[in-house]
């Protein structure tokens, strides 16, 4: 049985999507495997990407059969981009805007701190 799929609706075998899907996840695994605090993760079944200190993902990362579904946490913003290039790109120009901790972390951080003065520097 074939599906309709892609974004101009062209026909395509479920076969194809995976092997499309897994060629932009080993991409993206090759931009991102070096990167500090890139990870890889599983959600619902989904292989994605992560970036983030201390488990947060500030960043995330899905490879889909037309390219690469970007999110933005701080803003609850997703798109697509198409090339891999074009997201190592993206990353190199605006990552370091979602370096560090969460503003909840630096929270937490702030009332574990005060709630146990001493043990942090320790």
């Amino acid at each position: 049985m074939r599906e309709r799929c892609g974004r101009l609706g062209s026909r395509c075998s479920l076969g194809a999507v995976n092997d499309n899907v897994n060629e932009n996840y080993e991409a993206l695994a090759g931009l991102l495997g070096g990167r500090e605090d890139w990870r890889p993760e599983t959600q619902d079944g989904e292989r994605i990407w992560c970036f983030g200190v201390a488990g947060a993902a500030r960043l995330v990362i899905t490879p889909e059969m037309d390219g690469f579904l970007m999110y933005r946490a701080d803003r609850d913003d997703s798109w697509v981009i198409p090339r891999i290039e074009s997201v190592g790109k993206w990353l190199d120009e605006n990552e370091h805007e979602h370096a560090g901790l969460t503003p909840l972390q630096e929270q937490l951080k702030a009332y574990l701190e005060q709630e146990r003065p001493g043990e942090a520097d320790a």
